[in-house]
């Protein structure tokens, strides 16, 4: 009944579009010349390992991301820094150096300046980063050193994982023993297009990630075997004169008992994206509100339509052969990964949480329901990574833009 409803609606506001444009050529009202909303903004995404060890480096990679969704003027966009901050059971552990600067931004760079140390894994697009504030010397693949990175529309660069915390014993009793991080940029807009609307100056922009911390597994206590010690016997012989014939008494040997050592757990570095990608759009008219907003009880109320027990598929999710059919509320805490299947995870934890949006913030949300799960669908049956990275980055995007009116 649901579906039938959402259709007729759907059925109606087409036809009510197709009212207003033929009224609008007629010269009935002037529609045309309301000028379409130029929204500016950038894609920020972090991945961490989805669980460590204690004694384990803290490992995440970086990705930012320029795309027409964000920046619908197309304009070009530039990363001038970007810092780190790992919230630990003993306060926040800042990533190392002096934090990049953000003068006449909304917020500030907690973390030290990590951009210059991070390695490039990939470029996607128009995308280049520099050596040199004059742009004239390029950073590879591969290498490290970049001071700005410049990305024209429909491109992107991502960072190899880097890491300046190892795991510790306190940290077992953070809360659900999640480790939680927030990433920073400072980034500017160049305003190529002209767009009237464009954000002067630098921009900051953040986002975050976290890791669950394995529980240790308890290490076995060896127990000492006692070894019996056999008794001397005294054997007479029949001599007129008595003779004691010596026994040997054999002494008693400790035998040595083999204390097991517990095996290191290794782990192997993964590049995985749990991260929620963020964007930080700065003049756009929508509002969203996050996967860590929707999943909590307390805003069980805030769902319209659908509910947290509701399968994927029930929800109207085409899902790719083999992935599990799962709750809603099941994939809002989707952790991610370094496979295909993992990088699902994290386009449906966002396309969820947009899903949501599109329902409960009356027309206030960037993308109709339809609209979430048609890009959805269409992302996961390409089954191409980069693709679905895209689209859970922008999506992520507007989930997180101009706030949660919420509560």
């Amino acid at each position: 009944m649901r579906r039938v409803k959402f259709w007729r609606l759907s059925i109606l506001l087409a036809l009510a579009g197709m009212l207003i444009a033929t009224l609008a050529s007629s010269g009935t009202v002037s529609v045309a010349q309301v000028p379409p909303k130029i929204a500016h903004g950038i894609g920020l995404a972090k991945g961490c390992d989805p669980t460590v060890n204690v004694g384990d480096p803290y490992s995440c990679f970086y990705l930012i991301s320029n795309t027409p969704l964000l920046d619908t003027a197309l304009d070009t966009l530039t990363l001038n820094g970007l810092s780190d901050v790992v919230h630990t059971a003993s306060g926040d552990v800042n990533s190392p150096g002096v934090p990049p600067d953000c003068t006449g931004c909304t917020g500030q760079h907690q973390g030290g300046e990590i951009l210059d140390d991070l390695t490039i894994d990939s470029y996607t697009g128009p995308a280049q980063c520099f050596s040199d504030a004059a742009q004239t010397v390029p950073v590879l693949a591969g290498s490290s050193g970049s001071v700005v990175c410049v990305l024209q529309t429909n491109s992107s660069v991502r960072f190899l994982p880097f890491t300046f915390y190892n795991v510790q014993q306190a940290d077992l009793g953070l809360p659900g023993q999640h480790l939680d991080d927030d990433m920073a940029v400072t980034w500017v807009d160049l305003c190529t297009s002209g767009a009237s609307n464009c954000p002067v100056g630098p921009n900051f922009g953040t986002t975050g990630s976290s890791s669950t911390i394995n529980t240790p597994t308890p290490t076995p206590t060896p127990t000492n075997t006692p070894t019996n010690t056999p008794t001397a016997t005294n054997t007479p012989t029949n001599t007129p004169t008595a003779t004691a014939t010596p026994t040997n008494t054999p002494t008693n040997t400790a035998t040595p008992t083999n204390t097991p050592v517990p095996p290191t757990n290794t782990p192997t570095p993964t590049n995985t994206p749990t991260s929620t990608p963020t964007s930080t759009p700065t003049v756009v008219a929508h509002k969203g509100c996050t996967p860590g907003f929707w999943k909590q009880d307390q805003h069980f109320d805030s769902w319209k339509v659908f509910s947290p027990n509701e399968t994927l598929t029930a929800a109207g999710f085409v899902l790719p052969t083999g992935f599990p059919n799962d709750t809603l509320l099941t994939a809002l805490n989707y952790q991610g990964g370094s496979t295909i299947q993992q990088a699902d995870q994290i386009l449906l934890r966002a396309a969820v949480s947009s899903l949501l949006n599109s329902t409960a913030l009356s027309g206030q949300f960037t993308l109709t329901t339809q609209q979430v799960l048609d890009q959805t669908n269409t992302a996961l049956a390409s089954n191409n990574r980069d693709t679905v990275l895209a689209l859970a980055s922008q999506l992520d995007a507007f989930n997180n833009t101009g706030g949660c009116p919420l509560s």
